[in-house]
Parts: structure tokens; sequence; C-alpha cells
């Protein structure tokens, strides 16, 4: 997909952290449609509470169900942001405003062809489908995201901060290429911005004055929300979050300092999930030469391995390197 912005889409472009969006994520992991490489410690604690939710609680069964399924994902379930950062509450009545009519638009679509499942079948067929699923992200967020969010929130927080710096040093290019790997910009002279994102349906989209909203995600994933009535939005992987779901590398970091020398031991825990050489010098404040010459050691003693993709290289650990971090018995 191209997306094109003119000056006045860009002008309006601007970042929000969103809490539900982290809930939708987490469940998008939970239900094994999406994997996060960097979130498996906390999916793998998760896991077995979410499983008795989704047992106990009919609004998580019909919401697990949703996200399962391949392909579109329905707008209504994590309404993109229209204020920088709304509350829980916020976003939950933002899910229960959405229309009956518009919920079974999106359902449909989700199912494409195939027939809806009877359990989701039964919520369309009520008045207030909406209310159903905004209870369903409520029981996941109290029972599992909520506990959570003080760390998620500072990690967002420190992720919108850092691209703010970057856009008023280095401008709106070199801020976005630097977001993800995935999303290319090129800006013309005229002031158009155009963004090349690969996974989604081949087609040009144009953005008028309302902008784009990015929105941080602590679990890897990224979705993209053009569609109306809803606001433009891309969710985006955050930087700086492997540390979030590994606590432990809080006690690792000292021990395997010693060893390879605090920096070199920093880029190391850095690399649990595909990441550049320019995005591991802002998370963890290095220069470019710094991380470059820290990362040629963890080559060669093959603790990380790189992919070119396209014009970058990715980085991340090996088996070996996830070893030597006490993640494998092996």
């Amino acid at each position: 997909m191209r997306i094109e912005l003119d000056v006045a889409a860009l002008g309006a472009t601007r970042f929000a952290v969103s809490p539900i969006t982290q809930t939708v994520a987490a469940v998008l992991v939970l239900t094994g449609r999406r994997h996060s490489w960097v979130a498996q410690p906390w999916a793998a604690g998760a896991t077995d509470r979410f499983q008795l939710l989704r047992r106990s609680d009919p609004a998580v069964r019909a919401l697990a169900m949703l996200l399962r399924s391949s392909g579109y994902n329905a707008d209504f379930i994590t309404p993109p942001p229209t204020i920088p950062a709304p509350t829980v509450e916020q976003e939950l009545a933002a899910i229960r405003a959405t229309s009956p009519e518009q919920v079974r638009r999106e359902i449909r679509r989700v199912f494409g062809d195939g027939a809806v499942p009877r359990p989701i079948g039964r919520v369309l067929a009520g008045d207030r489908p909406a209310d159903h699923f905004a209870d369903g992200v409520q029981a996941v967020w109290q029972a599992l995201l909520a506990p959570e969010w003080p760390r998620m929130q500072a990690v967002l927080d420190r992720e919108i901060a850092r691209r703010a710096a970057r856009l008023t040093s280095h401008g709106w290019q070199v801020t976005l290429n630097e977001m993800t790997p995935l999303i290319r910009w090129a800006m013309a002279a005229d002031g158009r911005c155009t963004m090349d994102v690969p996974g989604l349906p081949s087609e040009d989209r144009v953005v008028h004055a309302d902008g784009i909203t990015f929105v941080p995600n602590t679990f890897d994933a990224m979705w993209v929300c053009l569609d109306p009535p809803w606001h433009n939005a891309i969710v985006y992987p955050a930087s700086g979050i492997a540390a979030l779901w590994q606590p432990e590398a809080e006690h690792i970091l000292p021990r395997l300092s010693e060893l390879i020398g605090r920096a070199r031991a920093q880029v190391l825990l850095a690399t649990g999930s595909p990441v550049t050489t320019t995005q591991l010098s802002h998370e963890l404040t290095l220069s470019l030469g710094a991380v470059g010459g820290h990362l040629a050691v963890l080559r060669r003693a093959g603790l990380v391995t790189g992919t070119r993709v396209g014009r970058q290289v990715l980085y991340r650990r090996t088996s070996l390197g996830s070893a030597l971090l006490g993640e494998s018995d092996r």
C-alpha cells in the first residue's frame, strides 16, 4: 500500500498513547494470531490466566474469536485515539459508542464469505453489540494489562519523547524512517510525503488535513487504520520494549557486564527482536560508531546475526546469545 500525505496532513500528524491498543495487541498474541518475540516472557505467564478468563467470560470468548480470525482487524475494537493520551474509560466509551450497523459491517468484513461463528452471530443479533465486545476488552484490561500499565506507559512515553526529539532535530523523513524498517517514507520537494507499507492490499490512499496518528505498541505488532468513520492511525512497534517484558535483564546486566562490558551487554540485551543500528543508537544513547563496533564483536562471537532488508540490516540475538542470557537450557 502507498499512502500519500499533503503538507496539511503532515502538519496534523501526531503521536498518541492508547491503553486499549495495548490490550488488543496482547489478545492477538495470547490467541496465537500474532507472535511477539520480545513479549514471550509475559505471554508465557499470562496465557493460563487468559484461557481461564476466556472460558469463564462469554464477552472475552467472543472477543478472542473475533481477533483470532485472519486478515482484517475490526477497527471498532481499537478506535484510533483522537487525543494524545486517552484514558481507558474514554477508549471503552468510544467502543461502546459504535453504532450496531458499523459493528456488523466490520465483522462481516472480518469473516468475508465465510460464516460468522454462532457466538458472534448471537452478539450481533442484539441491540448493542459494541457493548459486548467492550466488556470483553475491559475484562482483559483489568485482569492482565492494568497491573502492567505504569511500566508500559513509561516505555510508551519515552518512545514518543524520543520521536519528538528526533523530529525537532532531523525532521519528518528521518523520524518516520527510523520508526520501523517495515515502512519506507519519502518526501517530495513540494512537501508531499509518501509511505510504502508492505503486507497490505496494493492500493493508493491519499490522506488529507486530518493527518495520521502514530500509536506505539509494546507487543511488536503493526497495523493500519485508514477507513472511515475512524481517524487515520498506524500502530507500530515501540523501541525499548525488550527490557519491559524481560525484567530479569536488570539482574543479568551487572553480571554480563563483568564478562563483556556494560555497553556490549546492553546491545546484546536489546537485540531480542529485530533492530537496526540506528534504533539501537537511539535506545541506548550510544553513537552509531560505538553500536556498530559492539555489533561487529557480537557477530564474530556468534551472539547476534544480521539480515539485510532493503538498505538496512536488522540485528537479532542468536540462540547462543539467548543462552548466554539464561533464556535457554541448551
